[in-house]
């Protein structure tokens, strides 16, 4: 996210296709503390979310523990493997127009 939140239309999370469930995911997450709504100045049709600062410590709190899980699940494969699983990904990201 940008310092001033990211368009609403562009936050897609994984299963919520239609505008109407990602309006009511964005209305609990502000209900919630986690996200504040902001209007874009010279367009009150759109608006951007972004994190509180309790929204941040929620995000680094769940990456913390993702992050161990993440090293548990591969401490099984050598490290050259692990170099190998990590670039696939890395490749398909560029070629969609990510920089390396």
């Amino acid at each position: 996210m940008t310092a001033r939140g990211d368009p609403l239309g562009d936050w897609r999370p994984r299963g919520f296709r239609a505008c109407d469930s990602r309006t009511n995911r964005v209305d609990r997450l502000v209900a919630r503390g986690l996200v504040v709504r902001e209007s874009v100045p010279g367009d009150r049709r759109r608006l951007h979310i972004a994190l509180t600062d309790a929204g941040r410590d929620l995000v680094d709190r769940v990456a913390e523990g993702h992050v161990r899980n993440q090293r548990k699940i591969l401490s099984g494969l050598e490290d050259t493997d692990r170099d190998e699983l990590g670039r696939i990904p890395r490749e398909l990201l560029v070629s969609l127009g990510d920089t390396p």
